[in-house]
């Protein structure tokens, strides 16, 4: 994940592999808090849905990434969710 911070408002990129989601941009609420969801249309896959949210600590930050993946053809959708624990050093 690559962001850029311009006041409250923050843009970015996120990576999967060599799976490149389109750029995503949100504002930091007054709590410290930020969600980001972009979406990444795959060929044979119908498409992945990252949701990223994320909360400034003071001893880093933490929070969840999320995705969704949907296929063309079947019904229902795969959701791997996992925690974000990033300690400063």
């Amino acid at each position: 994940m690559n962001l850029t911070q311009a006041s409250r408002n923050v843009t970015g990129t996120f990576t999967l592999d060599d799976l490149e989601f389109p750029s995503s941009s949100g504002t930091v609420a007054p709590n410290g808090g930020l969600t980001l969801s972009s979406t990444l249309e795959v060929e044979g896959v119908s498409s992945i849905v990252a949701d990223w949210t994320l909360m400034k600590s003071s001893s880093g930050m933490g929070g969840t990434l999320s995705l969704t993946l949907t296929g063309e053809g079947v019904s229902g959708q795969v959701k791997v969710v996992g925690q974000i624990n990033a300690q400063r050093q």
